[in-house]
């Protein structure tokens, strides 16, 4: 009897043995998934202020695109404006032309005595 309680003592310090190491190791297993999660919220952190700066960065170039639209358009004005300018111009040089060339026929007729 005293021989199977010091076997039955045995197995339960045996016992008390394997379940002090079982929680030993979900101890470590717990510290290694704290640490995980610890690195996993610092990539989300990471992630979401970079998501923050694309889309910060897609706002601005949205309104340089704007600014540039805007920039071609009046570019445009300005062309249009000026193409008709030289079309005015030339149709006035061609009128001067025909001035010059009546004026000259004109003046052939007299001979100056120099």
């Amino acid at each position: 009897m005293i021989e199977q309680i010091q076997r039955g003592s045995r197995d339960v310090a045996g016992a008390m043995r394997q379940g002090r190491e079982q929680a030993v190791l979900t101890i470590e297993q717990t510290d290694k998934v704290d640490r995980a999660l610890k690195e996993i919220g610092s990539a989300v952190t990471t992630i979401s202020d970079l998501t923050i700066q694309i889309a910060t960065a897609a706002e601005q170039q949205g309104h340089v695109s704007n600014e540039i639209d805007h920039s071609t358009s009046t570019i445009k004005l300005s062309v249009d404006q000026t193409t008709g300018g030289v079309e005015e111009t030339i149709q006035a040089c061609t009128r001067l032309m025909t001035l010059v060339e009546a004026f000259n026929g004109e003046m052939a007729m007299f001979h100056f005595a120099t």
